[in-house]
């Protein structure tokens, strides 16, 4: 029964994060050193609330935690770095995250400066995110709009797309209904955008005209 609820959010709103069961892996080695060191979090059965509000804040900015001040240092590299050099990620603070796997989730989006709603079920996935100024692999797959969609993901700067920048993006996503390569950039500078070459193709037209 964990639940992580955003400082944000109302009453009257889903937290961000709900699970029956939580498990976590304890580096041995690290145990033999008495340090406390965790290579993997699993999530079984969660349901995932991820909302962007229409002033542009995120439920998932949270004011505490090493993670969210690792965040508020990326805005600020972010937001001191000139036009047209990049932002040097070398500067923050040193956290260790890990493997992050899903079973059986369910992922809610919703994005009230667009009105889109969008849920993934079934969603079963690893994320490896060894540390914060590196960039993480992730792959996966999910049922979306009634479609088995097969996803791998590689970005090189992740914290900085989480806190509201860029990040090169490399991307696969596979389903009866489209397939799609993309290599390229990708932003939250205002929402969510996308630069870069992708190619796609549809093996069944019937359900690319019945996607929208």
């Amino acid at each position: 029964d964990v639940v992580f609820t955003s400082y944000n959010a109302g009453s009257d709103q889903n937290p961000i994060l709900r699970m029956p069961i939580l498990r976590a892996k304890l580096n041995f080695t690290a145990a033999l050193r008495g340090q406390v060191t965790i290579d993997e979090f699993q999530f079984i059965q969660p349901e995932f609330n991820i909302r962007i509000f229409a002033n542009g804040e995120t439920n998932w900015a949270f004011p505490n935690g090493k993670v969210w001040r690792s965040l508020q240092e990326a805005k600020t590299v972010r937001e001191t770095t000139e036009t047209g050099t990049q932002p040097k990620i070398e500067n923050l603070t040193d956290l260790n995250l890990g493997r992050f796997s899903v079973i059986s989730g369910v992922i809610n989006y919703q994005n009230d400066t667009s009105e889109r709603n969008e849920t993934i079920t079934n969603f079963n996935g690893s994320l490896l995110w060894p540390n914060i100024k590196a960039g993480w692999t992730f792959n996966g797959e999910g049922i979306w709009r009634g479609d088995i969609v097969n996803m791998n993901l590689t970005a090189a700067t992740p914290v900085m797309l989480m806190a509201g920048g860029s990040s090169k993006l490399n991307a696969q996503i596979k389903s009866e209904t489209i397939n799609v390569d993309f290599e390229g950039e990708t932003n939250r500078f205002s929402d969510l955008f996308f630069i870069g070459k992708a190619s796609a193709t549809a093996p069944s037209l019937r359900k690319m005209i019945g996607l929208n």
